[in-house]
């Protein structure tokens, strides 16, 4: 599992960066952000509460993975407008 995790983080680290060269600052932004702050904040609170004290250490885990996903919708979306465009 921890494995995973690294390479989600590591994903959303180089699709934020992806993002904010190709000008996309927004969706960059949002990466970065639910990561760190959006997800992180909320997860300290809700998962010690459902699972426990011992859940504190599934919190920076689960915002990454869940960032995974959203960057895994970016992406997805990023490839149909690019087919919709034609290649340039």
């Amino acid at each position: 599992m921890l494995l995973w995790i690294h390479l989600c983080y590591d994903l959303a680290l180089v699709y934020a960066e992806y993002y904010q060269s190709i000008n996309q600052t927004g969706k960059s932004l949002a990466i970065i952000l639910s990561r760190g702050l959006i997800l992180l904040l909320p997860l300290i609170w809700i998962l010690p509460n459902w699972f426990g004290a011992t859940a504190i250490w599934l919190v920076a885990p689960t915002a990454v993975a869940i960032t995974a996903l959203v960057l895994f919708i970016f992406v997805r979306r990023n490839k149909q407008q690019r087919a919709v465009m034609g290649p340039s």
